[in-house]
């Protein structure tokens, strides 16, 4: 991809969620939502699943368990977070 592919691509994407951001009420209550599931999923959970289904066989005890670790605050996180911002938006409903 060029250059001048990727900039058209990102200005596209920016107007098209500029559109959305306009239209939709609470949009950033939604985002908020998004953000909190997407995040803590992506940064903590996926790469300690992928980190102990890839090599489970070969790691030490005391690294499982700083995996387990990460796996239960990322959860936390999770949890966390959906519920504040899903308790942010009931309360803009009401």
């Amino acid at each position: 991809m060029s250059c001048m592919q990727g900039n058209i691509i990102r200005v596209v994407c920016c107007l098209f969620t500029a559109t959305i951001a306009f239209f939709v009420p609470f949009f950033g209550l939604i985002s908020g939502l998004i953000g909190a599931l997407g995040s803590s999923f992506l940064a903590f959970i996926l790469p300690v699943i992928f980190h102990l289904k890839l090599f489970h066989r070969t790691l030490s005890w005391w690294v499982i368990a700083k995996d387990v670790i990460i796996l239960l605050f990322g959860s936390a996180a999770l949890i966390v977070g959906t519920i504040f911002a899903v308790r942010d938006i009931i309360n803009a409903l009401i």
